[in-house]
């Protein structure tokens, strides 16, 4: 099975592994490349990659529902 990972990139970055964003917030266009792979027969999971200390400091349970509607917007 194949997976699609969707991620995002801050500019400006305060740190270059734990500092990305949150999909939808950095500077990658990840509905463009969910459409390409969609459009290129992908019909897999999507996960959402969080990397991030801010994110990772909030309470699960909000990054969850942030997670949710990211994915729901961005794929």
């Amino acid at each position: 099975m194949a997976m699609f990972q969707a991620s995002d990139w801050l500019v400006p970055t305060t740190d270059l592994a734990p500092d990305r964003g949150m999909p939808v917030d950095g500077v990658i266009d990840i509905s463009r490349l969910c459409a390409m792979a969609e459009a290129a027969g992908y019909r897999a999971p999507v996960e959402i990659e969080v990397l991030s200390r801010r994110w990772w400091a909030r309470d699960p349970i909000e990054v969850l529902g942030v997670v949710l509607e990211r994915h729901a917007t961005a794929c």
